[in-house]
């Protein structure tokens, strides 16, 4: 329950850090929620993931559920913004990085949610203690532990901006699907011969 609980605390802390970085994304989504939006806010926000984050990791046991609450509370955001449809430029999530908000966000926060409740209500052991005893078993957890938030980052980014792309894609033409990696293939035209008198 540890790797999977300090996923989801990791990214946490990266969208902390990266509004904390980037602001104004976030700015505009609590603008499209009519709350408040200043920098100071936003700043707020993200120090408050930050720390939520790292001391689950750090501590573990009942720290855990300032996570869940955390993924709780954004994916209630999520569900309205994506009522409100293309309203919302963005989720608000990664600063620069952020895409604009789709069901996927509020799967991703719903399973945060619960991948962090769930580990306050197993009283999951903080990272450190996890990892003690084996200096092998600690370097994986660790390995797997960074590909996993990396991972959890890009579901979060990159494939709700590309599905959204890809659905543009297709009901503006009624050819064939586009692929962004692959170009559409070309008709060439030859020339005709000439007609020999």
């Amino acid at each position: 329950m540890v790797g999977p609980a300090v996923i989801v605390a990791a990214a946490l802390v990266v969208a902390g850090v990266f509004k904390l970085r980037d602001p104004e994304p976030t700015r505009a989504m609590l603008r499209t929620l009519r709350l408040p939006s200043s920098t100071l806010v936003v700043a707020g926000i993200g120090a408050v993931e930050i720390t939520a984050g790292v001391v689950a990791v750090v501590m573990g046991g009942l720290t855990w559920l300032a996570v869940a609450v955390a993924y709780a509370l954004f994916s209630a955001l999520m569900v309205v913004l994506v009522r409100k449809g293309d309203a919302a430029a963005s989720c608000g999530c990664f600063g620069s990085l952020s895409s604009p908000p789709t069901a996927w966000h509020v799967g991703a926060d719903v399973s945060g949610a619960f991948v962090a409740g769930a580990a306050a209500v197993t009283s999951a052991p903080s990272l450190l203690d996890a990892a003690a005893g084996s200096t092998v078993g600690a370097l994986t957890l660790g390995a797997l532990i960074v590909v996993g938030t990396w991972l959890f980052v890009v579901a979060m980014t990159v494939l709700p901006a590309t599905m959204a792309t890809t659905r543009r894609d297709r009901s503006s033409t009624t050819a064939a699907p586009s692929f962004a990696l692959v170009a559409p293939p070309r008709r060439i035209e030859r020339p005709t011969p000439a007609a020999s008198s």
